[in-house]
């Protein structure tokens, strides 16, 4: 449990393409595989989960109230909130649209992610949200985490970025906050041309659509890049040409990355 409260993100999560650089996706992914690697493969099965899910569960995890845990005897985690205050932080325009926010917090309770280390042939499947309920004693929401989860997250580098969920939040557009996401999760310098760092993070679609998600996260990042350590540099003097820019990032002092325990 301590662990957790460390670092209670795996990198994975954030480079996996898990949650998608966008506001909201209607298509739903029958068990493909969204990642793999040299060390390991991940398949989802669910409606497929955008950054706007993502900033759900950072809010969660990392502002819900988990003094619960004490009052437990599972070794899972635990978080109890209000609807109201994660609309609130969202900057949700109708802070009362609580059906909106229960069906997003069940899409991520109702997907499932499997994780197979192709070095040792391990597989992990769960799904990251256990349960999702009301609890008429607490006077509150409650969720717990999925202890099949629990139990994969000790195997994984797994990071906390607290300070910087508010900022990220306040992103306009999805594809900024996961290039952002993803680059965190650097523990040393990090340097990668924006084009690439778009692929990465999963921006896909036509090339006018590329360019166009390329200007917006461009433009974001020239004004907020520096509260995340991340610099843009341009390789040429062209200014008419954009896409010869690079990422350059150094550790953030707010990111706190964990090794997993042998």
């Amino acid at each position: 449990m301590i662990d957790f409260e460390k670092a209670p993100i795996t990198i994975y999560e954030l480079k996996g393409k898990l949650f998608l650089p966008l506001l909201q996706a209607n298509k739903f992914i029958d068990d493909e595989i969204i990642y793999q690697d040299d060390s390991c493969t991940i398949r989802f099965k669910g409606k497929a989960l955008t950054q706007l899910h993502r900033d759900i569960l950072d809010i969660v995890i990392f502002f819900g109230d988990k003094s619960i845990e004490q009052k437990l005897k599972d070794n899972v985690p635990f978080r109890a909130f209000s609807l109201y205050s994660i609309l609130k932080q969202l900057g949700h325009k109708s802070k009362r649209n609580s059906k909106w926010l229960r069906n997003k917090i069940n899409e991520i309770r109702d997907a499932t992610i499997t994780y197979t280390n192709k070095k040792s042939n391990e597989i992990y499947q769960f799904s990251i949200v256990k349960v999702f309920k009301n609890s008429s004693k607490l006077n509150s929401y409650i969720m717990s985490f999925d202890d099949r989860y629990f139990e994969y997250s000790k195997t994984q580098l797994s990071i906390s970025y607290k300070n910087l969920v508010d900022e990220i939040i306040s992103l306009k557009y999805p594809a900024t906050k996961a290039v952002i996401r993803y680059i965190l999760t650097h523990s040393d310098k990090f340097n990668i041309g924006i084009d690439n760092m778009l692929k990465k993070v999963g921006v896909t679609g036509s090339q006018r659509n590329f360019e166009k998600i390329r200007n917006n996260v461009l433009s974001e990042l020239k004004e907020h890049g520096n509260k995340f350590n991340i610099k843009l540099i341009k390789k040429t003097k062209d200014k008419r040409k954009i896409s010869d820019y690079s990422l350059k990032y150094k550790r953030d002092k707010n990111v706190f990355i964990q090794s997993p325990k042998k």
